[in-house]
């Protein structure tokens, strides 16, 4: 109960603060991954981890969108959590952080190539998630939103065709 009384009033403290104009310095800005530099062993970890996912098969990732599109599908299931939970949005995100941070291209290419290859198993309603049952829809729709953004925001210099316009 003291928890939940605490909470009340530092959100209606923070508020207000933000009502009254207080809070306008404490803006959130997004990363500018253009200015990170890493060195020793987190530069290590980082060019380990990139050259990982940099590494895993577009088929495979496309896997579940393709089966359920009805298309030819390559490459297999992945399995694990991403067989069911979908994480493709947040691979994406990924290579267009990685081409962020890094400048190399190749993880731009392959973000604009996997996006424009999802984009084809979009059926005529709109429906573009890996089940057909509509499990974690709204989770699904979130990671490829953000995906959408991240790529528009950071990496795009150019759309990936056929899948919105505008």
């Amino acid at each position: 109960m003291k928890k939940t009384v605490f909470l009340v009033i530092l959100l209606s403290l923070l508020s207000a603060a933000a009502f009254c104009g207080g809070a306008d310095r404490y803006v959130l800005k997004p990363l500018d991954y253009k200015g990170a530099a890493l060195k020793g062993e987190l530069k290590r970890q980082f060019e380990e981890t990139a050259s990982f996912y940099f590494g895993l098969s577009d088929d495979f990732l496309l896997y579940p969108y393709r089966v359920r599109a009805g298309l030819e599908a390559p490459g297999g299931s992945m399995g694990g959590v991403y067989a069911g939970h979908g994480v493709f949005g947040q691979f994406l995100s990924g290579y267009a952080r990685m081409y962020a941070a890094t400048g190399d291209e190749k993880y731009r290419e392959k973000a604009l190539r996997l996006m424009t290859e999802w984009g084809k198993t979009i059926d005529d309603a709109g429906y573009g998630f890996p089940l057909k049952d509509g499990f974690l829809v709204a989770y699904h729709y979130e990671k490829l939103m953000g995906a959408w953004r991240t790529y528009i925001t950071i990496a795009a210099q150019r759309k990936p065709r056929g899948i919105w316009t505008g």
